[in-house]
């Protein structure tokens, strides 16, 4: 579990704007606040401010919702927490530390967070609105390894544009100095104009703290993690692995038990295109056992970024250029 003391703001942290208000939430007859499945109803009106509008989706501790900001005229999203005693220190700091990371990275592949507030006694933080769900809205099963039809089928290179979007996203999150750990399809929001977003800083571990026990997703801990190690960039850098190899190949790769030891089955790149084994490679070194053998979160970006140029053919030779690239990162 993590610690529950706040991380110390950092003189480059954005200030945080704690929004409490009493007796400022219209909330329908059948809300109940605390300790329920749904937190509010349908056309409920927040801290004076915000409409509900939509319900959009559910998590462990809150429930998000599409909601109108009635002051600026624009719909976002609204996540709002089910504290069972909405005078929880150790949660409200949590939820603090959140907001607080998720506003040290600004970037077009990490989700905004604007602010967090309170209203009689039920905290809430708001973000950007991702129109497009995430990419394991509506599972067809609880053991259905596969991506939505909204994730694939997609034409190859759309595909790799998504996966260097979330490497991109995870570069940034990384260069903050913070460590996501919790990078699953469940995590990746898409956007109308059909960006990626990482989004959900909950366990998010700055470099400044003490690595604490993960409590993350488990079919998507990284082997160092799930033996009880710390969890890192490199354990992220496994997990932007797994959910690439699903964005790429429609898939999570599986575990087998082979000579008495775990190992992953092969990569499945069946509809991969010809040439395209430089980005079988990368996904490969994603997934090494070894988290000293991963290439960095950023030249993983910067991988794909030059064979999305190759791709659309606005530069000759990238193909090659790629593979002498990733082989240099690999063998490092």
């Amino acid at each position: 579990m993590l610690d529950s003391s706040a991380c110390p703001p950092r003189r480059d942290d954005p200030p945080i704007s704690v929004t409490c208000q009493v007796s400022s939430t219209s909330l329908g007859p059948t809300c109940v606040i605390r300790g329920s499945e749904e937190c509010v109803a349908l056309g409920d009106i927040i801290a004076d401010r915000y409409e509900i509008r939509r319900w959009l989706g559910k998590g462990g501790a809150a429930t998000v919702y599409q909601a109108w900001d009635r002051l600026l005229s624009c719909m976002i999203a609204m996540k709002i927490f089910r504290f069972d005693d909405g005078s929880d220190s150790g949660k409200i700091r949590r939820l603090v530390r959140e907001v607080r990371l998720a506003r040290r990275v600004r970037h077009p592949n990490v989700c905004s967070v604007f602010d967090i507030g309170c209203a009689d006694g039920l905290w809430f933080l708001t973000m950007e609105e991702a129109t497009g769900g995430s990419l394991r809205d509506d599972p067809r099963g609880p053991d259905e390894d596969e991506l939505e039809s909204a994730a694939v089928p997609r034409p190859w290179y759309r595909r790799v544009d998504d996966a260097a979007g979330l490497a991109a996203g995870l570069a940034a999150i990384h260069a903050a100095g913070i460590a996501h750990r919790d990078v699953t399809p469940r995590n990746v929001l898409r956007m109308s104009d059909g960006r990626l977003l990482l989004a959900d800083f909950g366990l998010a571990q700055p470099d400044d703290e003490e690595i604490s026990r993960h409590g993350g997703t488990l079919k998507y801990l990284a082997p160092e993690v799930a033996l009880g190690g710390a969890a890192d960039h490199r354990s992220d850098v496994w997990q932007l692995g797994l959910v690439m190899h699903e964005l790429l190949f429609g898939a999570r790769p599986q575990w087998r038990v082979r000579d008495d030891r775990f190992a992953l089955e092969p990569l499945c790149a069946r509809e991969a295109p010809a040439g395209a084994n430089d980005v079988v490679e990368l996904v490969a070194a994603c997934l090494a056992w070894n988290p000293k053998g991963r290439p960095t979160a950023a030249a993983i970006d910067r991988a794909l970024a030059e064979k999305h140029l190759a791709s659309d053919g606005s530069r000759g030779g990238g193909w090659r250029r790629v593979v002498q690239f990733s082989r240099a990162v690999f063998s490092r």
